[in-house]
Parts: C-alpha cells; sequence; structure tokens
C-alpha cells in the first residue's frame, strides 16, 4: 500500500508499507563436508518480511529544503513450525 500526500505547495509526504511472503532454503546437517551442508537435505521454510518507510519533505525557501525519513523492516521466520 502506498500513500502519497500533499499537504500544501510547500509540504508533502510519502508512506509505503509491503508485505513480502517467500520460502527461504535452509541447508541441513554439513557433517562437515561445507558450511552449507548437503544441497540434498534442505529444507524450505516459509517466512515473511514487513517493511514500513515514511517520508516527509518541506520547502523553506528556495534554497533550503527540509526531508525526513524513517524505515522500519521485521521478518518471521518459521523452522519446523515454530515462529522466531
Amino acid at each position: 500500500m502506498r500513500v502519497d500526500h500533499n499537504f500544501g505547495k510547500d509540504d508533502s509526504l510519502f508512506a509505503r508499507y509491503t508485505i513480502e511472503d517467500a520460502i527461504d532454503f535452509v541447508p541441513g546437517p554439513g557433517f562437515g563436508a561445507s558450511v552449507y551442508g548437503f544441497k540434498e537435505f534442505q529444507n524450505s521454510e516459509p517466512s515473511r518480511s514487513q517493511f514500513i518507510t515514511l517520508s516527509e519533505s518541506h520547502i523553506f525557501s528556495p534554497v533550503l529544503l527540509w526531508a525526513g525519513c524513517f524505515v522500519r523492516k521485521w521478518a518471521a521466520h518459521r523452522f519446523g513450525g515454530h515462529r522466531i
């Protein structure tokens, strides 16, 4: 979801919220073969990432602009059916 809003000719706000569902491939036990394990023993685990972005700008004069931005990301992974 995205929102753009102009409060006036000198003030504007931008906001975005994103959800991304994915499948992560988790290597199985390596038994010393490599740090990534054997690809034949990989597990696929669902994950969800969420992002929020807020940005506001204000024009004070033709040579002075203020712009602020806030970004937050969080993720949830499920391993063996347990959310971490």
